[in-house]
């Protein structure tokens, strides 16, 4: 069903010749992972899909950018191209991995579908401005308009620099940090179930380096809107150095997010 599709306007002849190729590949794997596999990349492309036919046109100027319209459907965005790929973590897991979790599969599911939706949902605000030069804003109208702001409005204040325009954005941003640092932290509880060091501390990473980003975004405020915010390679560096010396437990994985704000995580004195 997947390339079945007339897909020639929207993906480059490279990437279309790897077709076949990655077909062969597929179909040489078990029925559980094709199906797995298949279902994920299907979920991922309906929301791709979905995100041109909404946002059809890029460089438009500001009285033309178009919105995603609640917040259900940002939440259905996210769940689209980040959230079921928790999912699908989980159940690879689960089929190659035994013992890899001490958790119930449901609830490292759900923890992983929060953990992807709120990575994408950081990716959001932090690439607002870049977004928004495009004629797109994943910022749903239902909440712009509780702090008087439109998309065309939010797109001429930051193509303007005008701190003043962008104030009552401030609780919004605040908002969404918290709920983001909220999802990370679930993010981090979820890879504490995971028993094995390498398991755990790769998929606590992307958690890590979000939750750094997020303070780079709290300090900023509504300048980080503005501008596309990536933390340093030192920092990024710094986050490895940590978790390679004291974080690959999951006391010291709990207490280094803790440290870059993530909420409510307990120790966990296991020091496998």
């Amino acid at each position: 069903e997947i390339v079945s599709r007339d897909w020639s306007s929207d993906v480059c002849s490279s990437d279309l010749e790897l077709v076949p190729a990655w077909l062969t590949a597929l179909h040489q794997l078990p029925a559980k992972e094709q199906r797995l596999i298949s279902e994920v990349c299907t979920t991922i492309i309906d929301g791709q899909q979905t995100d041109l036919q909404r946002f059809p046109a890029a460089q438009l100027d500001a009285e033309q950018v178009k919105a995603l319209a609640t917040t259900l459907e940002m939440d259905e965005y996210t769940w689209q191209v980040a959230g079921c790929v928790g999912r699908f973590w989980c159940l690879i897991c689960e089929a190659h991995l035994p013992g890899w979790r001490t958790s119930d599969l449901e609830q490292m599911m759900s923890s992983g579908i929060v953990y992807g939706k709120s990575l994408q949902r950081l990716n959001i605000l932090r690439d607002t401005a870049t977004d928004l030069r495009q004629g797109r804003c994943y910022w749903p109208i239902e909440e712009l308009s509780r702090v008087g702001l439109d998309a065309p409005r939010l797109a001429q204040a930051i193509a303007q620099r005008d701190l003043t325009a962008l104030e009552p954005m401030v609780p919004l941003l605040r908002d969404w940090i918290r709920e983001i640092r909220m999802g990370l932290s679930t993010g981090l509880a979820y890879c504490g179930q995971i028993p094995h060091w390498r398991l755990r501390t790769a998929s606590a990473l992307p958690a890590l380096i979000g939750l750094l980003t997020l303070q780079a975004l709290e300090k900023a405020g509504a300048v980080a809107l503005m501008n596309p915010l990536k933390i340093s390679r030192s920092q990024v560096r710094w986050i490895l150095l940590r978790v390679m010396t004291r974080g690959c437990t999951r006391a010291g994985l709990a207490r280094l997010g803790m440290r870059l704000g993530a909420q409510d995580l307990t120790l966990n004195k296991e020091t496998a």
